[in-house]
């Protein structure tokens, strides 16, 4: 059997979304600049496209949030732009429903 979950994720230098991504080509926007990760003083080149600061804990579900301190800042990246996809598609599933309803609840308080 073969699944195809049918959504947009994206996490660019333009910011966490496809949204972002597509408003920033649109806009003629540049999302090169100067490093800031780390020190690239050493390196010929020092710009790079850049992803935005990001709270991992913002796009994972708080069952599995201490795993995330074992999760390298690629995985972490590739988690926000597959947790978009997944919502972009449309499918329902428990786990969704129940983080969604989750935050709703926290958002009350």
């Amino acid at each position: 059997m073969t699944v195809a979950i049918t959504g947009l994720g994206a996490a660019t230098c333009f910011g966490l979304s496809y949204k972002d991504l597509w408003a920033g080509l649109c806009g003629g926007k540049c999302g090169i600049s100067r490093i800031t990760l780390f020190d690239p003083s050493s390196f010929k080149c020092q710009i790079a496209g850049q992803v935005p600061e990001y709270k991992i804990r913002d796009f994972v579900p708080k069952s599995i949030r201490k795993t995330t301190k074992l999760m390298s800042r690629d995985i972490e990246i590739a988690i926000i732009a597959a947790n978009e996809a997944f919502k972009d598609s449309g499918i329902k599933t428990k786990a969704l429903t129940n983080r969604t309803l989750q935050s709703n609840r926290n958002a009350a308080r």
